[in-house]
């Protein structure tokens, strides 16, 4: 699934193919999230851009990306997408701008002040704009007494 958005020439914004954009109708609870496949130019003066549709409710989350490389151990923006077997998804996936990260890696992630950690698994997509994993929630257990 996916949409074709078209905007006048002067007004279009500079978008890539590989870029994510968020999409969001007026009354929806949630944003529906997109990859820019293509753009092209009508004789109109249109700019239509081809977005193939990553997840139709992605929930917004901050991840805290372990420090043992670079730059990382900042927080980041980042989405979490449903498990949805019409797209293709038959598992949860984490989605990040790519800061190279890797299967097994934990990371914890924040939404509305409930923290959790997850894990990743296997890579699903890897572009210059991101990268997207199949994950697993890591479920804290009390000690045995």
């Amino acid at each position: 699934g996916g949409y074709c958005l078209e905007w006048p020439d002067q007004y279009a914004p500079k978008l890539h193919s590989g870029e994510i954009i968020g999409v969001k109708e007026v009354y929806a609870p949630y944003w529906k999230i997109g990859e820019i496949v293509w753009q092209k130019k009508t004789e109109e003066g249109l700019i239509k851009t081809g977005v193939r549709l990553l997840s139709s409710e992605a929930i917004p989350l901050v991840a805290r990306i372990p420090q043992n490389m670079g730059n990382r151990g900042d927080n980041l923006s980042c989405f979490l997408l449903p498990k949805d077997v019409s797209l293709g998804l038959k598992q949860p996936t984490f989605l990040a701008p790519n800061v190279r990260l890797q299967m097994g890696e934990k990371i914890r992630i924040a939404q509305e002040g409930n923290e959790q950690s997850i894990q990743l698994m296997a890579p699903v997509k890897e572009t210059t704009y991101y990268s997207q994993f199949e994950c697993a929630y890591i479920v804290l257990t009390a000690p045995q007494a």
